[in-house]
């Protein structure tokens, strides 16, 4: 059996059926495995019968009422030709035709009225057809469809032939003077589905019959033969399947139980439809049984309307499924459910020749409940744990399943209202859903439950071993779960003596702390009172006792040290070591010799001196046995050929037995480069002008950093455009510079000699060598440039700046009067500026205009 479902049908593969929203009706249709025939309606109330009266004279109300009851009251011309059939009631008047039926879930009338003249009125198996007369006649068809609530209408022009439109069976059939036209109202489609067939002129049928839903009709072809055409209605392809035979003159056309048969001159031939190969053949049809429902889901009361639409069927047998004697023999039945379930109606035809069934569904209300776990508990310890149930629904709750964390669900169980559960094992937030499912396997929602689960053991608690000096006075100590917990933790503490004693060496202390989820440590505040008493080390004693969520380990004890016990601390706060001597030795001493061994922590780590590079980090413990006053902390250093600034070691003394720290318990180790410092001019040229008597050219040799030791280097002086002697004073010998330890930076000193020649810049060489405790730089050679004074002044560093900016500097004699003059040819040079060089250097600029072409410059005196 194939099912058609609605989209408004929701099927739950977990469950196994559909499920259905509250106060949705759904259309739900069951399909046989064999073609079926065209839909057969019956109206037929439920309780009593429907009658119909015209009541008036030329104007007047049809009455239509069930046995007097539900009464209607219809205006209408003046009819005679009611008729009532199958609860169906439809009548003409001289201008219009109605039709009514009762929707019995709905229990109103459902009616309408069409125009027209001169009406040929039928009434047959939920079917209203008619036909109106002459040249522009028509045929007319309606149907009310129950699935759908609304009539359903068809039809086709043309002047009928015959006078009359055959209804039977769900089928109009009616033939022009040209085809043979067939509908059948199609209630799984919802449409009426049409088909006409041609012939030729003057060849109109005169035995177009139908019945079970076949139509058939004959024609002549010539004076001793014809053609038997036959048409069936297949709703699982949705069209008509036709079928025709061509043969000696034929009479006696009859359609019987959807067998075709008639006479020819050599004998009877019959035809009926094979629905599994969806073809005609000869002799009959084997009967399907095949139905529609209006609706298969609703809360009861439900009323069912149950549309036959079997092949080839005389007799029909319905179960509803709901008791032994819920049963029928009408071809479409209407039935009323009156209890909640799911039931199996199903149709048997011609005795056990064919059956099918669907499911009505009375109760499409979805139970709802709740769950609970540990009786709402928002975390538990234990992976069993215990639900708490409850449901309600309209038909009661049977069954109940559950998943955990969204997995599979376990199989359907009756309904209880507490479970044993077991929990998925890992730790955090496990969530339980449950499902209810009623008398009708109706469904629920999945409802759900959380809990934070912690099967770990719970947390210990203990005191950080804790040392305090007897001046400590008011301080906290630190209390420490051993891991953290996904729950608060709440634990009570009290003091009590060892070989201290409260009052008067410390104050007695109590409280509780709660430690916050996912919090490992918290402390306790403690008042330690100071005497003058010399005396051992003093103990008491931290009490823990669980309150909620906690393991108590050993009491914590304290120690209080006195104030005359030794003290620990770096012997000094700086050491200096070189990069090159491979390790450091850093002191570290008591304040005196000691009677008990003493312990500190030590660490070395990064200052502005990069572990692994520069030196091993270390960290560890300094014993002091008893009578020994000083430990030393090795730090090794990891040498290096780069020339670089001191760096430096951070060292941390802590956590301190048998003695207090006391200050410096922090100390810097200063590593000094021992890589040679490089030597260089400080800019590759200098520049000075003659002057009236002698000047000085200064010349900058540096070394990249200050030095332990002696560094020196020799300048060998050259002139190369200039003339020793003449343009400047020549050195006899190269020249010495010594840089004694920590010095970085020396001048040479050049006497240049000034003249009154009018001459080019000339340039001195200087070039460092011999080097001596250092290696060269980047810069060992400079140039000194001389520039003449007897003539305008020099330009220098001439440029063009953004915008067309022309920028110089002029160098020449303190006190000359030039003139800044431009040219484009070399020949034709004009004035730009007047200047004064008051102090010997002079920078100038001067804006280009825009579009002017390339030009020269030039200085010129003035007198």
């Amino acid at each position: 059996m194939k099912f058609l479902r609605p989209r408004t049908l929701a099927w739950n593969p977990a469950s196994g059926h559909f499920g259905i929203p509250a106060l949705l009706v759904a259309i739900f249709v069951a399909l046989a495995t064999w073609p079926a025939t065209s839909a057969v309606f019956d109206f037929t109330p439920l309780n009593g019968n429907v009658s119909a009266v015209y009541v008036g004279g030329s104007s007047g109300n049809v009455q239509i009422s069930i046995s007097g009851a539900n009464g209607i009251s219809v205006p209408s011309g003046n009819t005679q030709n009611i008729t009532v059939n199958n609860g169906m009631v439809a009548w003409s008047d001289s201008t219009k035709i109605y039709y009514y039926v009762l929707d019995a879930a709905l229990n109103q009338w459902k009616g309408e009225s069409a125009n027209g003249t001169s009406f040929d009125v039928s009434a047959v198996d939920g079917v209203v057809a008619w036909s109106t007369g002459g040249a522009n006649g028509s045929a007319s068809c309606r149907v009310y469809d129950p699935l759908r609530r609304s009539w359903r209408s068809s039809g086709a022009n043309g002047a009928i032939q015959n006078s009359q439109i055959l209804n039977r069976h769900g089928v109009v059939a009616w033939n022009t003077s040209s085809a043979v036209h067939y509908q059948t109202y199609e209630p799984i489609r919802g449409t009426w589905q049409t088909g006409s067939a041609t012939f030729p002129v003057n060849k109109a049928p005169s035995d177009l019959t139908t019945g079970d839903g076949v139509v058939a009709w004959s024609i002549s072809t010539g004076s001793t033969t014809s053609t038997v055409n036959y048409r069936v209605y297949d709703p699982q392809t949705g069209t008509w399947v036709a079928g025709s035979n061509n043969n000696s003159a034929t009479t006696s056309l009859t359609i019987t139980d959807a067998l075709i048969s008639w006479s020819t001159s050599s004998g009877n031939l019959f035809r009926g439809y094979n629905g599994t190969t969806r073809q005609w053949q000869s002799g009959s049809p084997v009967p399907v049984a095949y139905f529609a429902v209006s609706t298969n889901a609703g809360n009861q009361p439900l009323i069912v309307q149950f549309i036959d639409m079997s092949l080839g069927a005389t007799a029909w047998n319905w179960n509803f499924g709901d008791g032994t004697f819920n049963t029928s023999t009408r071809r479409s039945p209407t039935y009323r459910y009156t209890t909640f379930g799911r039931f199996t109606a199903s149709l048997s035809v011609n005795g056990n020749g064919s059956s099918t069934n669907q499911t009505i569904l009375t109760d499409i209300t979805l139970p709802t409940g709740t769950i609970a776990i540990n009786n709402g508990s928002t975390f538990v310890t234990n992976r069993n744990v215990a639900l708490t149930l409850s449901a309600t629904d309209n038909s009661g709750v049977t069954a109940m399943r559950f998943n955990n964390d969204g997995g599979d669900w376990t199989e359907w169980e009756t309904f209880a209202t507490a479970k044993a559960w077991t929990l998925n094992t890992n730790n955090g937030t496990r969530t339980v859903s449950v499902q209810y499912r009623d008398v009708a396997l109706n469904t629920s929602a999945t409802i759900s439950a959380s809990v934070q689960l912690d099967s770990s053991p719970l947390p210990i608690v203990s005191l950080v071993g804790t040392n305090l000096a007897e001046s400590a006075g008011s301080i906290s100590v630190i209390v420490a779960l051993d891991r953290t917990y996904t729950r608060p933790v709440v634990v009570s503490y009290a003091t009590s003596n060892g070989t201290a004693t409260a009052t008067q060496d410390y104050t007695s202390a109590s409280g509780r702390l709660t430690f916050p989820v996912n919090t490992r440590t918290l402390t306790i505040p403690l008042n330690i009172l100071q005497d003058s008493t010399l005396e051992p080390s003093e103990t008491f004693l931290i009490h823990f006792t669980a309150v909620s969520n906690v393991v108590v380990g050993t009491p914590g004890v304290v120690t209080i040290l006195d104030d005359e016990i030794a003290s620990v601390s770096f012997a000094q706060a700086e050491y200096t070591t070189l990069e090159s001597n491979g390790t450091a030795t850093v002191a570290v001493s008591l304040n005196g010799p000691s009677s008990r061994t003493i312990r500190v922590s030590y660490l070395a780590t990064n200052g502005t001196a990069t572990a692994d590079l520069d030196f091993t980090p270390v960290t560890g413990d300094l014993v002091f046995a008893p009578g020994t006053t000083v430990q030393n902390i090795v730090v090794p250093l990891l040498n290096d050929s780069l020339d670089e600034f001191p760096e430096t070691v951070s060292l941390q003394l802590f956590a301190a037995t048998n003695a207090v720290l006391l200050s410096p318990t922090t100390a810097i180790l200063t590593i000094l480069d021992d890589d040679k410092p490089v030597i260089f001019f400080s800019q590759p040229t200098y520049s000075i002008s003659e002057s009236n008597g002698s000047s000085v050219a200064k010349v900058s040799v540096r070394l990249s950093k200050p030095y332990t030791e002696e560094v020196n280097v020799e300048c060998a002086v050259t002139g190369i455009t200039a003339s020793p002697g003449d343009d400047y004073d020549q050195p006899a010998v190269n020249i010495g510079l010594r840089y004694l330890a920590g010095q970085t930076n020396k001048d040479i000193s050049l006497t240049i000699r000034p003249d009154s020649i009018l001459e080019p810049q000339e340039t001195i060489e200087l070039t460092l060598t011999e080097f001596s405790g250092g290696s060269p730089g980047p810069v060992t050679t400079a140039t000194v440039v001389i520039y003449d004074n007897d003539g305008a002044p020099v330009m220098s560093e001439v440029t063009v700046g953004a915008g067309g900016q022309f920028q110089a500097t002029f160098i020449g004699a303190a006190g000359q009067v030039f003139a800044v003059e431009s040219s484009t040819n070399l020949v034709n040079w004009t004035q730009l500026s007047r200047l004064t060089n008051t102090t010997g250097t002079l920078n100038f600029s001067l804006p280009i205009p825009p579009g002017n072409p390339g030009q020269f410059f030039r200085t010129r005196l003035i007198p």
